[in-house]
């Protein structure tokens, strides 16, 4: 199975956290079953690993972008799947929030031995976070490789149709629109 994060969800209730990230543990229970004592375990556990236990009692729909998107990530876990598909995890979020989630993504699939496959649209933030990356543009697969392969300013001008630099800044990768700096 597959544990998977949208881009972003509007829930139609406010969803107790708990109660949102039982629902990952759904394909686990029958049909009309409620959620175990195992359920729940495991739906706190999933809480703990991405660090928000103490949002348990809080309504979802309370939560700031960033806090939704690591309880989303945490219903993923809860699903207890080998492979989480993530589309755009940092759309919408601030520089810090996309940092945090990304690097809590990292741990949890190197901690879990997972496999995590996402979409990003900032070739910075692929660099830093990816062991391997898939460029994609125009619906075809250009180039898969390390990211320090596929970070490059031929690729990426080819891809996103401007200039691009890309520069080594404190031992870091950074890809920029050419005439910014």
């Amino acid at each position: 199975s597959i544990g998977y994060v949208p881009q972003e969800h509007k829930p139609p209730f406010p969803y107790r956290v708990l109660d949102f990230v039982l629902l990952g543990r759904t394909p686990h229970m029958g049909i009309f079953s409620s959620p175990s004592d195992e359920d729940r375990m495991i739906a706190l556990e999933s809480l703990r690993a991405v660090g928000i236990e103490h949002f348990a009692d809080r309504a979802y729909t309370e939560l700031s972008g960033g806090e939704r998107q690591l309880v989303l990530l945490a219903r993923a876990l809860a699903t207890n799947s080998k492979i989480l598909l993530l589309d755009e995890p940092t759309a919408h979020l601030d520089f810090r929030n996309a940092h945090k989630v990304l690097a809590t993504i990292k741990r949890i699939v190197k901690e879990r031995s997972l496999s995590a496959v996402m979409t990003l649209h900032d070739p910075n933030l692929a660099y830093r976070y990816a062991d391997r990356i898939a460029l994609i543009s125009k619906r075809r697969i250009l180039k898969v490789g390390l990211p320090h392969e596929i970070i490059t300013e031929s690729l990426l001008k080819e891809v996103y149709e401007v200039d691009v630099k890309v520069m080594v800044f404190d031992g870091l990768r950074f890809a920029f629109v050419e005439g910014i700096l």
